[in-house]
């Protein structure tokens, strides 16, 4: 059973989430992050296109369902009406990825590959566990953040349960996801010549390889 906080309106809403977080850490097409006042949580706080989405507040998974390290899943979820206006979860700090989209390959040029391939074993099995519960991940390129030690993918309201088999779905994402990450970080970089076709052992041995070459000039 989900642990989840009921508002009669809006206002009570907003002035509960105003006194609990107000230090802004992110926002995207859904929502706005904020780190907890007084927790190392996040607090997430959808728009009102997404409010709108009619979740079934009964299916979104929830740490009450599942724990993994490479998860980050909503802790408790704060509903009006009988719409998701938001939810917490863990904090993630810091996010080697932070900086895909301004195609600066700074972070690139530090990242440890040794520790993202612990971190990509890691996360397959993890979604061994998730696969065997019959849970189906979603839109996972866009949400995966990297600790420097974990691989962990965010804003998980949309992962279902499903009535079939999604191990081999779920990790054509995972390859998926990190190979979209790396080609929005080098895509404007000559000197990055990615093959996305390549298995995903190969084409990070081969980013490897070139992040390098790099660092000795």
């Amino acid at each position: 059973m989900a642990n989840i906080m009921y508002f009669k309106d809006m206002i009570e809403f907003d002035y509960y989430f105003r006194n609990r977080a107000s230090k802004k850490i992110g926002e995207g097409t859904e929502g706005v992050c904020y780190v907890g006042n007084f927790d190392a949580l996040v607090y997430k706080k959808f728009t009102q296109r997404f409010t709108n989405m009619n979740y079934d507040i009964s299916k979104i998974i929830t740490t009450d369902d599942i724990k993994l390290d490479s998860f980050a899943f909503p802790e408790t979820l704060f509903v009006c009406n009988g719409e998701l206006l938001g939810y917490t979860t863990r904090y993630i700090a810091p996010d080697y990825f932070n900086d895909r989209y301004t195609y600066s390959t700074d972070n690139l040029m530090r990242l440890d590959f040794q520790k993202l391939k612990v971190a990509y074993n890691l996360m397959r099995e993890d979604l061994v566990h998730l696969s065997q519960k019959r849970i189906h991940i979603y839109d996972l390129a866009y949400n995966l953040m990297f600790d420097g030690r974990n691989l962990v993918a965010v804003d998980t309201c949309n992962y279902e349960r499903v009535n079939r088999s999604v191990y081999q779905e779920n990790i054509e994402s995972l390859d998926y996801a990190l190979k979209t990450l790396f080609d929005l970080w080098t895509r404007k970089d000559e000197r990055f010549q990615l093959d996305s076709s390549l298995e995903i052992d190969k084409y990070i041995l081969t980013l490897e390889r070139t992040v390098r070459k790099l660092r000795k000039y």
